[in-house]
């Protein structure tokens, strides 16, 4: 932009006058902007996408599945607010293991016509062949889908869809801090939560939504705090790169 423009050209005066303490302060306001910029753009892409689905958003939030959907997002909503017992972390670490592992091995759970797990299926394979050998090749070479259930596991962790949630859960994180208020994207939150549900948008701001997270690029560039000492070096050497002025060396 024309404002950029012209801090650029300040801070290359400075930096000609040998005045790097004061640049150093004042390209924080370049780095800013330009974060900003950045973040814009992410969200902005995030929009496209929204729009481009809009009508299979439309039809899925506001079809049966939507109300499951929200369902979802009050339950949600209920763990992250309470209170986490004691010693509940262990135990919800052997479920998760033994779940696993029942994942892994008994394709029954998701195929019940199989009856075997893996190491199962295998063995009675190999007392077939045992007992019938002239069917060994036909046993041998009959495919099992045993990694089909994870395909189905996936779709049920989503709320819409991957990519439709990972856009509405970015736009409802950067809303509430974005340094200044952004008329449309006020009115498309309001549309947002009608489709996904206010408890998804609580969770979303905070960034506690079960199985999805905000990108960390977009994180980072929300994020509020003063930018590293390279990064501060890295801009300025480059301003003087570009203007044609000497960097000062040696100063702290």
């Amino acid at each position: 932009t024309a404002s950029s423009v012209i801090q650029r050209r300040e801070l290359a005066h400075l930096l000609s006058e040998d005045r790097l303490a004061s640049a150093r302060i004042r390209v924080e306001n370049v780095i800013q902007a330009d974060v900003a910029v950045e973040v814009m753009e992410i969200v902005e892409l995030y929009c496209e996408l929204l729009l481009a689905r809009a009508n299979v958003l439309d039809q899925i939030a506001f079809g049966e599945a939507g109300t499951r959907i929200r369902a979802r997002g009050k339950e949600g909503l209920k763990r992250a607010n309470a209170p986490a017992p004691a010693g509940k972390g262990g135990g919800g670490g052997r479920s998760t293991s033994t779940a696993e592992e029942k994942g892994a091995g008994a394709a029954g759970i998701g195929f019940p016509f199989h009856g075997f797990g893996r190491k199962q299926h295998q063995q009675h394979q190999q007392q077939s062949q045992e007992r019938h050998p002239e069917t060994t090749t036909t046993t041998t070479t009959t495919p099992t889908p045993q990694d089909e259930p994870e395909e189905g596991d996936a779709e049920e962790e989503c709320y819409i869809n991957p990519p439709l949630d990972e856009a509405a859960l970015s736009i409802f994180y950067a809303w509430s801090r974005f340094p200044h208020d952004v008329r449309e994207l006020n009115i498309l939150r309001t549309l947002l939560a009608e489709r996904w549900g206010k408890e998804f948008m609580a969770l979303a701001q905070d960034n506690k939504v079960e199985g999805a997270r905000v990108p960390e690029r977009l994180v980072k560039g929300l994020r509020v705090r003063a930018p590293s000492k390279e990064l501060v070096e890295c801009y300025l050497r480059e301003i003087a790169r570009a203007y044609g002025v000497s960097y000062p060396e040696g100063e702290g």
